[in-house]
């Protein structure tokens, strides 16, 4: 399959943005006198985006209205202090650069708020590198559902199954198999390679420069 675009997962696949969402996520729930949760915790909760993410920091005892309230100091927060510790995965850098020189397009897709998504990448990586950057927002349905993954590639101009979409959780699995990409897993994220595989993923690597090892020698 000649692969010509390469979609990525932004949290626990480029960049290890986990210090800085643990941070906003503890704030969130100590304001209002619940204990912080602690990064393994985090580590669990996070992919599903930031609703998800603090009803599982809040409990089970957690109402819709403590849930909501929550979620919107987390992105006051994070929008503020998200990039206190925030820094890209060991060879990103050098895959990017190795992407770019086979010609292939390259684009984000995340479950993180648009605007977190945008501000992160922006502070890490030549944005002008990416043929689409999206992050959640009203108007697509959060991953797995492949809408917004298809909608990405439609953006780019390629058909889906000249897409590889790489990301390091079960739920990114399962939106590249749905939108009929190569899912491709990653285990220096924030799951590990069990996860990856119950999922059904096509290729499970465990450094960024393996992808270029499924991948033609040219576009």
């Amino acid at each position: 399959m000649p692969y010509r675009g390469i979609m990525f997962d932004l949290d626990g696949t480029l960049a290890d943005t986990l210090p800085d969402i643990l941070a906003a996520a503890n704030h969130a729930v100590t304001t209002i006198g619940l204990p912080p949760i602690n990064t393994e915790q985090c580590r669990k909760l996070v992919g599903y985006g930031a609703r998800h993410l603090l009803a599982g920091a809040l409990g089970d005892n957690a109402t819709e209205e403590d849930i909501v309230a929550a979620a919107d100091r987390f992105r006051t927060y994070y929008a503020q202090r998200g990039l206190e510790f925030v820094q890209p995965y060991d060879g990103i850098s050098s895959l990017l650069n190795a992407l770019e020189a086979r010609g292939m397009a390259l684009s984000i897709l995340s479950n993180k708020p648009d605007p977190a998504v945008h501000q992160v990448t922006s502070h890490l990586f030549d944005t002008t590198r990416f043929g689409a950057i999206q992050g959640a927002c009203d108007q697509l349905p959060l991953k797995p559902d492949p809408t917004a993954a298809i909608a990405v590639a439609a953006k780019v101009g390629l058909p889906v199954d000249q897409w590889a979409y790489v990301g390091d959780t079960a739920v990114d699995v399962e939106t590249g198999l749905a939108a009929g990409m190569l899912a491709v897993g990653v285990t220096w994220g924030f799951r590990d390679e069990v996860e990856l595989s119950a999922a059904g993923a096509d290729v499970i690597i465990n450094t960024p420069m393996e992808l270029l090892d499924h991948l033609p020698a040219s576009a």
